[in-house]
């Protein structure tokens, strides 16, 4: 599951990093930071307080949150520190722990420890991708694939600083493929309406006439089972 020897330099998908303050933002409970603009008598004016280059200003604010272990969710490509420029952020997901319930039901246990090909017809934790002990963690875990949150890139090595684990070639090829198939799925919606794939349909918008893009595609769709 694990390599042996962790590259230190790089993020990578997949990867595995410790205490992280991950935020969960309530609506109603999420709060604007302001300052003091002015006052009248005993009436304070205030105004939200805003941070960074006034191209892309942000707003500082107060959410709730919780101290949690997450997995780099971006691909390899997405998190390589040689970009130049960089991208502005990149992503990562919460790491939970394996229900107790679900240890239990031996089943659906065994069908997520492992990490069941959710192209492959049979029924898949399509949402987790299982790590089970992670080295300096206690416990047994899993991916969120439902928990993300994006983090700026100015923070890339003091998350770099924190990771504890590396997952191997194998197992990084299963997190990307399963990470794709989470955000890649056809509502059923869709799929009774003929939408399951809108570039097939007639109606499509037709695209330009580039050859080795249209032969990709079609490899593509030839993986896939659609030609």
């Amino acid at each position: 599951m694990f390599s042996d020897a962790a590259d230190l330099t790089n993020l990578k998908q997949g990867d595995i990093v410790r205490d992280f303050v991950f935020p969960i933002a309530r609506v109603d409970s999420t709060r604007l930071l302001s300052r003091v603009v002015g006052t009248t008598g005993t009436k304070i004016c205030v105004e939200a307080a805003a941070e960074g280059d006034p191209k892309r200003q942000h707003h500082i604010v107060q959410v709730q949150g919780t101290v949690a272990s997450c997995a780099v969710m971006s691909q390899c490509c997405d998190v390589d520190s040689s970009q130049n420029p960089p991208p502005h952020s990149f992503v990562l997901c919460k790491l939970v722990p394996v229900p107790p319930k679900l240890q239990q039901h031996r089943p659906s246990y065994e069908t997520l420890i492992a990490n069941v090909d959710p192209y492959g017809g049979a029924k898949a934790f399509i949402q987790n991708f299982w790590f089970g002990k992670v080295p300096g963690l206690h416990g047994e875990f899993m991916a969120d694939f439902a928990q993300p949150t994006t983090i700026s890139w100015a923070d890339y090595q003091k998350v770099l600083q924190t990771k504890i684990a590396e997952l191997d070639d194998l197992h990084r090829a299963m997190f990307r493929v399963k990470v794709g198939a989470h955000f890649g799925r056809v509502a059923q919606e869709d799929k009774a309406a003929g939408y399951e794939d809108p570039y097939l349909r007639p109606d499509s918008p037709p695209a330009p006439k580039v050859p080795y893009i249209e032969k990709i595609a079609q490899a593509f769709r030839l993986i896939l089972g659609k030609e």
